[in-house]
């Protein structure tokens, strides 16, 4: 039972649309560092990387007060003939030749190993790196948060 006449103080806020999911973060320019999680894919089985950034400094002073918010990007290990090939393999050459991080070798994905992916791994978390937030619109109309590797100007 609620007690209609007790009063609780509380600080004004614009709520907006509290059904709208906004953006993990906003669009934009960061520094960033990140931890890798090894996965497979839901879809497929397939060897991948979650790389959660961490990002540390706001590039665009507009987005300081998001410093410190997380955002994840996947990376898919697929054989050539796979439908998903030629973009996983776009996202991961932009990460390397932008982050300047050499290439993994995943040979050991063969045997079902991820050994040979370690020091990749290893190089992406010791570093600090720019990344860039980009929105794509989904099906439903929200908003994503995207991770690009490359400026705009580039893409």
């Amino acid at each position: 039972m609620s007690d209609e006449s007790q009063v609780v103080d509380f600080a004004p806020v614009q709520v907006g649309n509290p059904l709208e999911l906004p953006p993990d973060a906003p669009e934009g320019e960061w520094r960033a560092a990140c931890r890798v999680k090894k996965m497979k894919s839901q879809k497929t089985g397939y060897p991948m990387l979650c790389v959660e950034w961490t990002l540390s400094s706001a590039l665009d002073p507009e987005n300081v007060s998001f410093e410190g918010t997380r955002v994840s990007d996947w990376i898919v290990f697929g054989p050539p003939t796979w439908r998903g090939a030629k973009m996983a393999r776009q996202k991961l050459n932009e990460l390397c030749t932008h982050c300047k991080v050499q290439a993994p070798d995943a040979s050991s994905l063969a045997e079902g190993s991820w050994s040979s992916l370690d020091p990749f791994i290893a190089d992406l978390e010791t570093g600090e790196f720019t990344i860039f937030t980009r929105h794509r619109k989904q099906k439903d109309g929200t908003l994503q948060c995207e991770i690009s590797y490359k400026p705009k100007s580039i893409l």
